[in-house]
């Protein structure tokens, strides 16, 4: 039968191995109910159902009667659960569980969509370089390579996928409606806020003259198959184009099996455009993200990443900051270092749940995935999607690929 090592358990239930120790000392005398094992003269904790539910009751317990001195109990703000919902709050709990991670999805919920706002109009405003700028100046470079594809009287819809505040298109689009080339804006966005956003700069830049569509889903959870090939069924329209871009998909952890969900989705006339980050040393120790370059500093997690930890009880006295590149993970970082014991009471309508963080526990607040171009045109040609053309911005820190299934010839 499978048995535990120590150390596992001392990792799996956040506990110390003397503790984990003391436990196993209990079994073998009968003064707890953990089923043990005995191998080779040592005795091990059985790796059963039973055990892990007793675990659970002796982690409690050990809490309770652990000075209160020693950690520090926060409960989520009222704010956090009228944004989340039980399904989302489920989420980001099981994120922190399995992960230590509040997925960067949820950044944009609420408030966020209005701290994403205002990242962009600063970033716009003060003509930073990072990908906010270089997106529109990569399409416009990709411009007349997809208008090549269009057959003479067909117009195409533009699918936008994360689609913040649809700056990154608003040029392409216009550019598109002034040689008739386009049928309709779909946008699809898991925030709501995002969506209504987006839908005021569109009304706001193009009146009643762009038709718009949006869809509130996840696309790494959720098929947009459906969506796309309906679409894609028109008198007038038999090609969308699908852009995932401004790094949408490079803060997914699971960053390929979003990708290989969003390819399955396209249909045999689709393009797909995707914005990506390159591994240039300037891009791999950008951390520029504040909302207000004046009064956010360096050393203080950004607005952007704040806000969330904060409506959780997280507020900037239980942890330090940390942003680093991982060249393993080929990816940029940041985190909250937990500075104290700290234990989260979750409360929904349907469930209940706390959750122990240790002093030192990292907490992954954003990632962004960094790829050289050689290994973006290999990622993709390993999801049979062939990229037909490709621009790298002015500074080399992104590049934009266009692609198609394999099985497509345009």
């Amino acid at each position: 039968m499978k048995v535990f090592k120590n150390i596992e358990i001392s990792r799996l239930y956040g506990v110390s191995p003397t503790s984990v120790a003391n436990w196993l000392e209990n079994a073998v005398n009968k003064r707890n109910n953990l089923e043990i094992t005995e191998i080779n003269s040592r005795h091990f904790i059985l790796d059963t159902a039973s055990n892990r539910t007793q675990m659970v009751k002796l982690v409690t317990i050990g809490r309770k009667h652990k000075s209160k001195d020693l950690y520090k109990t926060i409960n989520p703000s009222q704010e956090f659960y009228k944004i989340f919902g039980s399904e989302q709050v489920a989420d980001i709990v099981n994120n922190l569980i399995l992960y230590k991670e509040i997925p960067n999805k949820y950044n944009y919920w609420g408030k966020g969509a209005d701290n994403w706002r205002d990242f962009v109009d600063r970033c716009i405003s003060q003509k930073v370089k990072n990908i906010v700028n270089d997106t529109p100046e990569m399409l416009d470079n990709a411009l007349n390579y997809i208008v090549e594809q269009v057959e003479e009287n067909e117009e195409i819809n533009i699918v936008d996928i994360g689609i913040g505040t649809v700056h990154h298109l608003k040029s392409f689009i216009k550019k598109l409606k002034n040689v008739r080339k386009i049928n309709k804006y779909i946008g699809v966005d898991l925030s709501t806020a995002m969506i209504d956003l987006a839908d005021k700069n569109l009304k706001s830049w193009f009146g009643n003259t762009l038709v718009t569509e949006f869809h509130n889903l996840d696309f790494t959870r959720s098929s947009i198959q459906e969506t796309l090939f309906y679409n894609s069924q028109t008198k007038d329209s038999k090609r969308n184009i699908v852009f995932l871009l401004g790094g949408t998909l490079q803060n997914e952890r699971e960053y390929i099996e979003a990708l290989l969900s969003l390819k399955n989705s396209l249909g045999e006339n689709d393009i797909l455009v995707l914005g990506h980050t390159l591994d240039t040393p300037e891009a791999k120790h950008d951390f520029e993200l504040s909302i207000n370059r004046d009064s956010d500093s360096f050393e203080k997690i950004p607005e952007l990443e704040k806000w969330i930890p904060e409506i959780i009880g997280l507020t900037d006295n239980f942890y330090e900051v940390e942003t680093y590149y991982d060249d393993q993970a080929k990816s940029r970082f940041m985190k909250l270092v937990c500075t104290h014991d700290i234990e989260i009471n979750f409360e929904t309508d349907k469930f209940q749940k706390s959750l122990f963080l240790k002093k030192g526990s990292k907490i992954t607040t954003w990632r962004h995935a960094h790829h050289s171009a050689e290994e973006v045109l290999a990622i993709l040609s390993n999801l049979d999607l062939f990229t037909k053309f490709l621009v790298a911005s002015n500074d080399n820190m992104h590049l934009l690929t266009v692609s198609t299934k394999k099985y497509y010839d345009l």
